[in-house]
C-alpha cells in the first residue's frame, strides 16, 4: 500500500497520531482506541497485554534477559530499539508530541497521554483489590496496597472456591453474594436488591434522592454517579472515541451512541 503524506488522511482523528500508511492508521486505531480487548498472554508467566510487540519486549527483557540495545548518550540499555528511541526523546531531547486538551500536560506517546487522561481527568479507578474495597487508577499502587495490607493476612479461605481474605466477615459476604446468590439489602422504594450494603446506599442516593454531588471541574455539569461523570468528561471534554462499530469501524464517544448507530444504520439495512 502506498505511503501517505501529512496532507492526506493518515492522521488519527482521536489523538492526532500520524501514520505512515492507511493500513498503519487502521492498526493504530484498532490497538489504541478500539473497545474490543484482544489479550495475548506470556507462555512463561501471568503477564498479559493487548499488544504482541509488548509481549515480545516482555519475554526478551524478563525471561531472556536481553538488553542488546544501548543509548549512545548515557549508556542506558534496553530490550528493544523502540524503547531506546522513547528513552532518547523523553530523557535527552525532552520531546512531548501529544498535548492534553484539558491541561498543559504533554506526553511522549499517545498511549501515555491516554493513561494521563484516564488517571488525572477521568479519575478511573479500574484496578480493584480482591480482598477489600480499595480501588486505584494505577496497577503499581494496587500491588503496593496488596503487599502492605493483605499479602500475609489472607488466612480466611472460602470452602467453595479459591477466594481468600484477611477478614472473616468478608468470607460471609462473599459466600452469600457469589455462591448463594443472596441479595439481603433491599430498597424500600422499589424492587432493587443487592448483596452489598454500600451498593444499596449508592442506589438510594442516585435513583431516589437524585443527589448530584459528583461535579465536573471543567463545566457546571453534575452527576449522581462517578461513572456518569467520567462518561461526561470523556465524551464532552476529552472527545475520546473508543467505542468502535464492528460493522463499519465508525468511532463514538459513548456506547449508547454506538448502539443507536447500529440499530439505525446496520440493523435497518440488514432486514
Amino acid at each position: 500500500m502506498d505511503n501517505l503524506s501529512e496532507s492526506t488522511k493518515a492522521r488519527c482523528n482521536i489523538c492526532g497520531h500520524l501514520s505512515k500508511s492507511s493500513e498503519c492508521l487502521r492498526k493504530h486505531i484498532e490497538n489504541m482506541h478500539s473497545s474490543v480487548e484482544k489479550i495475548v498472554s506470556c507462555p512463561e508467566c501471568d503477564f498479559k497485554t493487548k499488544y504482541k510487540s509488548n509481549l515480545k519486549k516482555h519475554v526478551d527483557g524478563v525471561h531472556l534477559r536481553k538488553n542488546d540495545h544501548v543509548c549512545t548518550e548515557c549508556g542506558y540499555r534496553s530490550t528493544h530499539p523502540s524503547l531506546i528511541r522513547q528513552h532518547n526523546k523523553r530523557v535527552h531531547l525532552k520531546i512531548r508530541l501529544h498535548p492534553c486538551t484539558i491541561c498543559k500536560h504533554k506526553s511522549l506517546t499517545a498511549r501515555s497521554l491516554k493513561a494521563h487522561v484516564k488517571i488525572v481527568h477521568l479519575k478511573e479507578r479500574i484496578h480493584k483489590c480482591s480482598t477489600c474495597s480499595y480501588t486505584t487508577a494505577n496497577s503499581g499502587d494496587l500491588a503496593r496496597h496488596v503487599n502492605a495490607k493483605h499479602e500475609t493476612e489472607k488466612r480466611h479461605k472460602c470452602a467453595l472456591c479459591t477466594f481468600s481474605t484477611a477478614y472473616p466477615s468478608a468470607i460471609k459476604i462473599h459466600v452469600a453474594a457469589v455462591h448463594e446468590g443472596r441479595k439481603d439489602h433491599r430498597c424500600t422504594h422499589c424492587s432493587y436488591s443487592t448483596s452489598h450494603k454500600a451498593a444499596l446506599a449508592v442506589h438510594m442516593k442516585s435513583v431516589h434522592e437524585k443527589v448530584k454531588d459528583k461535579k465536573c471541574g471543567l463545566c457546571d455539569y453534575a452527576a449522581t454517579r462517578q461513572e456518569t461523570l467520567r462518561t461526561h468528561v470523556k465524551a464532552v471534554h476529552c472527545m475520546i472515541r473508543d467505542q468502535t462499530c464492528p460493522e463499519c469501524g465508525k468511532l463514538f464517544t459513548q456506547s449508547s451512541n454506538l448502539n443507536r448507530h447500529v440499530r439505525k444504520v446496520h440493523e435497518n439495512t440488514s432486514t
